[in-house]
Formats: structure tokens, sequence, C-alpha cells
């Protein structure tokens, strides 16, 4: 499933696997992907620069789907903070021209269908 470009260095893979984090937070998220994919992290870093920096190295991989399990966690935010987050995943999904399968209970159900682009 994943293939390495030695001549660039770049492992490219088709999938992501993740898991949410434990409520609705950007910053955590996008540490968490820079940590699965092995990028490193030195520092503190905006919301912003940690999202630039994501988003280069999954352009890199040339990832087609994010799987993220645990997605019910988002309903431990508030109503604002939730849709915080599935716009964070909408920008992604959309930047990275990528598809997004989320698990969890059924009560994320409800939250995701609320997002009319994130339910298609």
């Amino acid at each position: 499933m994943c293939r390495t470009t030695s001549d660039i260095g770049v492992t490219r893979t088709p999938i992501l696997l993740l898991q949410a984090p434990p409520a609705p937070d950007e910053r955590r998220f996008y540490q968490h992907i820079l940590a699965s994919i092995g990028a490193p992290m030195w520092g503190r870093h905006t919301v912003s620069e940690l999202k630039v920096r994501a988003l280069s190295h999954l352009h890199d991989m040339d990832l087609k789907m994010i799987m993220i399990d645990e997605v019910h966690n988002l309903l431990a935010g508030s109503y604002r903070e939730q849709r915080r987050f599935l716009n964070m995943l909408g920008f992604l999904a959309n930047d990275l021209c990528a598809s997004l399968v989320v698990f969890g209970v059924n009560g994320a159900v409800d939250a995701i269908r609320g997002d009319e682009q994130l339910a298609r």
C-alpha cells in the first residue's frame, strides 16, 4: 500500500488512518496528522502553521482517502467547536481532493449530517 520514492525520500500512501482527538481541537488534530506520518515537530506552532505543514506533507504523499476513527469525540465540544471542526474536515477533503471516511457511534451521525458537504 505504501511506496517510497527514493529520489525524493517521500513515502506515498493512498490512505491515512487517524483517530479523532478527544474533543474538536484543530491544533491537536493537525499535530496528530504530523505525528502519524512521522513529520518532525519542534517548538510551538500556530494552528495555521500546523495546517500548512500537514497539508504540504499530505499533498506530497498523494493521499486519496482519510479515515478517521472515534469521530463522535467531536460531540464533546460546543456547537460552535463542532462546526469549526467539521469545516476543517471539509476543507481537508477538498484541498487534498481526498475522500473522507469516518467511524464512530451513532450520535456522531447527526452532527455530520448537519454539514451538507460532509454528509455526501
